[in-house]
């Protein structure tokens, strides 16, 4: 199996690790260099938008996923990992019905969906030491 890209969405954070470099899109590579090769990304939907631009844009964005999986080959994708509440790059929060478009898309070309909850679960997993 040649499973070894990993997609994020701009804005994300996933820790400063080498390995968690690559997929954190808030502008710390230049920092460190090079990262690990296979990391690809995708631009998330803006959530302020009204209703019907934001359905729109979920749509658009979509696509940008589908377009990416299919130009890369969904057999040398891993995992997609997503920030269901990015915190790092100003507090944005994806829209469920994005996430969940997302899910369909990554089980209907066996890629794995990771949610890191970082922002999400500070406070609420004991205590903070």
């Amino acid at each position: 199996m040649n499973k070894k890209k990993f997609i994020s969405l701009e804005g994300d954070f996933h820790g400063n690790s080498y390995g968690s470099l690559s997929v954190t899109n808030v502008g710390l590579h230049e920092l460190f260099g090079p990262v690990l090769d296979g990391s690809l990304k995708v631009t998330p939907p803006n959530a302020s938008l009204d209703k019907e631009n934001l359905e729109k844009d979920i749509e658009n964005k979509c696509k940008e996923l589908i377009d990416l999986i299919s130009c890369e080959g969904s057999e040398t994708i891993a995992a997609m990992i997503i920030e269901s509440i990015q915190g790092v790059s100003g507090v944005r929060i994806i829209p469920n019905e994005y996430i969940q478009k997302i899910r369909e898309i990554t089980r209907q070309n066996d890629i794995l969906l990771i949610v890191d909850e970082v922002t999400t679960g500070i406070g609420r997993l004991g205590d903070i030491e």
